[in-house]
């Protein structure tokens, strides 16, 4: 049987939010409930469920940001910059790759630019 190694990505194991523009591993999260790769950028994205966000790792300099959703619930933002949208709890997230559009799939959706 191989053996495997656990390595933290990202987050510092607190609740919170917090660390955009420095390492992600010390980041703070709020209930991260699901993440997608866009394998062409290197990039994570995570859905940061409590903290009304998607937030973006570069898996090259492992720099975490905020790309989508301001941190306040709600539903707003069409047309808009996606760091501008409000959205309620993102719960999933996929990534167009090709469109470059993040969906948040929950009862309420953003379509908005990045």
């Amino acid at each position: 049987m191989p053996e495997y190694i656990m390595d933290t990505i990202v987050g510092n194991g607190s609740r919170g939010y917090s660390g955009d523009g420095q390492k992600a591993t010390v980041a703070t999260l709020n209930e991260p409930f699901h993440i997608d790769f866009d394998y062409t950028e290197k990039h994570l994205y995570i859905a940061d469920c409590f903290n009304y966000c998607i937030r973006k790792v570069d898996l090259e300099s492992n720099i975490i940001s905020t790309v989508f959703g301001n941190g306040s619930q709600g539903y707003s933002g069409d047309g808009d910059q996606a760091i501008n949208a409000t959205i309620e709890e993102p719960y999933a997230i996929q990534v167009a790759k090709k469109r470059r559009r993040i969906f948040c799939p929950k009862i309420l959706s953003r379509n908005t630019k990045n």
